[in-house]
């Protein structure tokens, strides 16, 4: 994963997308939030969005590690675009 960042940085990038961060099906095994963390840090110009196992229950979780955002593909992530403290 820190060779793709490192790429996508390299080629200037906006954006890429870290997963899985969590557990998720057909996904592989997680990362986790200290990897998530430790990405962030090392690539500050490039806005990671979190990926694979993101619930409404985690998301700030992954945006408090770093992440300039989430996606998930299972979970409805409406209340927290909604919530006056994201």
């Amino acid at each position: 994963e820190s060779e793709n960042l490192a790429r996508a940085d390299a080629d200037g990038a906006d954006f890429a997308l870290f997963s899985p961060v969590f557990a998720s099906p057909g996904k592989g095994s997680p990362v986790g939030l200290a990897a998530l963390a430790a990405a962030a840090r090392a690539h500050p110009h490039l806005a990671l969005i979190a990926l694979g196992g993101v619930t409404l229950e985690n998301a700030r979780a992954c945006l408090g590690a770093g992440a300039a955002g989430v996606a998930s593909i299972r979970a409805d992530l409406g209340p927290l675009l909604h919530s006056p403290s994201h």
